[in-house]
């Protein structure tokens, strides 16, 4: 028996056995960024989730690092269907945008896979987060927003228009950051000079940094509004008082949460690697592999991709372990969407260093995903 580990940009973690297996200790979020995780064929007399967790480390972990390269990307897909695995999960990274291989194999690909491709099952998509903070605006009470955005990237800011302007906020500016450049107080100066009462952040992790320092600078009481995903604590901790008050929308909890759910993903973390730090990229690949767990019940017979993915499609109100709001594999009536099945947002204020919760539950993203275009 093995288990087919793809790591550090794209991660591949593969059942090749009929013996128990524990899936919930097998999965966790890890501290490495993106991974998959594969199962074949594990009988039904086998899925008892309280199956010792020690039979998981009697087995083989092999590895396959992309480094972010798309063609090593590739190779790392040929890898899995040469494997013959009935499922992928990837949490970030060039598969994530373009899976083909694996559509055209009939594998399911979950967490930060394909929004729209048939065999996909998202739960984490980059442009749904960016379609979301509008609606996240509107949650965190902006009545006017100013965007700063990345140079090329008007597409985003337009979603982000689009589902402020369904939550009766308006878009009052936005200003683009050029490509690598070292001053961007400028484009911070043309939204401050607005009458935005809030700010939200279509940056990369590399530009968060910067972005708030300048902001700050400017003087503005504008509240910033940003995904959680480009504010790990690592760069909280950078920006120190800095970030306090940034709200972050997150579609599962943040790694920050008080629930019991983050403190078993830690657990199941510190299995692996005891130093490891939760993320939010980790915790919805976890919650993908809790949707396996969900799904494989419902299958009889043999865990293939087709009898997979058919029994994910089929889910409803599928708990993940908690980590995000209960899954319906209800579509979207988007071409865009289609098979991206987690439209739920929270809110988080930065208070004291750490992400806090300011809404109790889960809001609905659907309306703003269904109306979202590139266009």
């Amino acid at each position: 028996s093995s288990i087919y580990l793809c790591s550090s940009f794209l991660y591949f973690v593969c059942l090749l056995s009929s013996r128990a297996f524990d899936y919930r200790r097998a999965t966790p979020g890890f501290s490495i960024r993106f991974f998959f995780l594969m199962i074949r064929r594990p009988p039904r007399s086998t899925l008892d989730r309280s199956s010792a967790a020690s039979d998981v480390y009697k087995r083989q972990v092999l590895h396959c690092n992309s480094k972010g390269d798309s063609n090593a990307a590739v190779e790392c897909e040929r890898d899995a269907i040469a494997a013959g695995v009935a499922a992928v999960i990837v949490s970030f990274g060039a598969v994530g945008q373009d899976q083909t291989l694996l559509t055209e194999a009939g594998i399911p690909v979950l967490g930060g896979s394909s929004a729209s491709a048939p065999t996909a099952f998202s739960i984490s998509s980059g442009l749904g987060a960016y379609a979301a903070l509008g609606a996240a605006a509107g949650a965190a009470e902006c009545t006017k927003i100013g965007t700063l955005y990345l140079d090329g990237a008007e597409f985003l800011a337009d979603m982000i228009e689009q589902g402020a302007a369904l939550q009766d906020v308006e878009e009052v500016a936005r200003s683009p950051i050029p490509q690598n450049t070292p001053d961007i107080a400028p484009q911070v100066a043309a939204l401050t000079q607005s009458d935005a009462d809030c700010i939200v952040l279509s940056v990369t992790p590399s530009q968060a940094i910067q972005a708030v320092t300048a902001i700050n600078q400017s003087g503005t009481e504008a509240k910033m509004v940003a995904a959680g995903a480009v504010f790990p604590q690592h760069v909280i901790d950078e920006l120190g008082d800095l970030a306090e008050g940034l709200v972050l929308a997150e579609s599962s909890l943040s790694p920050a949460d008080e629930s019991p759910v983050i403190a078993e993903i830690k657990a199941d973390m510190a299995a692996f690697d005891a130093d490891a730090s939760v993320t939010t990229i980790g915790i919805l690949s976890w919650a993908s592999a809790q949707l396996i767990i969900d799904a494989l019940p419902l299958i009889e017979g043999d865990v293939t991709p087709e009898a997979l993915l058919a029994a994910l499609l089929s889910l409803e109100n599928a708990p993940a372990g908690g980590a995000v709001h209960p899954v319906t594999a209800e579509v979207i009536d988007n071409p865009l969407f289609s098979h991206f099945f987690n439209p739920w947002a929270l809110l988080y204020r930065i208070t004291d260093g750490v992400p806090a919760r300011i809404t109790e539950d889960y809001f609905s993203t659907t309306e703003v995903l269904q109306q979202a275009s590139m266009s």
